[in-house]
């Protein structure tokens, strides 16, 4: 369903749409995204609205892979545990002000493609590797390629400049699941053990 460049300022009763896998709502007046819940829903296009502040949580949207929230005036994101699929999101072009703003992006750990360029966030210190910390399969940042040596060399630096997990990663290291959380040869991370053994709130440093 394509109802792109109009002039909606609300998207309900859609609910009857059981088998919408598309929704297409760009350049349009919306302040919220659409409440009724589409578990087929792969394609939910959103920018260009004016969705405020602090945004509304989606419905569940199990099959959700692409999700376009750019150009809006959004300050904070709900959780997305609802949409964990995901694997293209863009929130560039809104006013996230921080790295703890990015945090409810965590659930997302399928994200290949994610663009959060033009926020606030994006201009401080420890962006790139956070965000390549949180989603292991970060194939594209900000519309350049990430390779996979970039994404850990980001990932490793994430885990050395906090002091939180650097002890706790070598303190298990030797006891997770009868192998290493650090290669003893290579020294590469074994970065899904890591993020076990590292308490949420350390990892994710930003919400401290």
């Amino acid at each position: 369903l394509d109802a792109g460049r109009n002039q909606i300022e609300e998207a309900g009763g859609l609910g009857g749409l059981l088998h919408l896998e598309t929704l297409i709502l760009y350049h349009n007046r919306l302040a919220r995204p659409p409440g009724d819940a589409h578990v087929l829903l792969k394609q939910l296009w959103l920018n260009s609205n004016a969705i405020p502040g602090a945004m509304p949580a989606l419905p569940y949207a199990p099959c959700l892979q692409v999700l376009k929230l750019s150009d809006n005036e959004i300050a904070s994101l709900p959780c997305l545990s609802g949409a964990f699929n995901l694997d293209t999101l863009d929130v560039s072009f809104n006013r996230l002000p921080s790295l703890a703003a990015l945090l409810p992006l965590r659930p997302c750990r399928f994200l290949e493609r994610l663009a959060a360029n033009d926020n606030p966030c994006a201009e401080l210190r420890g962006y790139r590797p956070l965000l390549a910390a949180l989603h292991p399969r970060l194939a594209d940042l900000d519309n350049a390629p990430l390779p996979p040596c970039e994404r850990d060399a980001l990932r490793a630096e994430h885990l050395a400049a906090d002091p939180r997990l650097v002890p706790a990663v070598l303190r298990l290291a030797p006891h997770t699941l009868g192998a290493r959380l650090v290669a003893p040869l290579t020294g590469h991370v074994h970065w899904r053990m890591a993020e076990a053994a590292a308490d949420a709130a350390g990892w994710a440093r930003a919400g401290a």
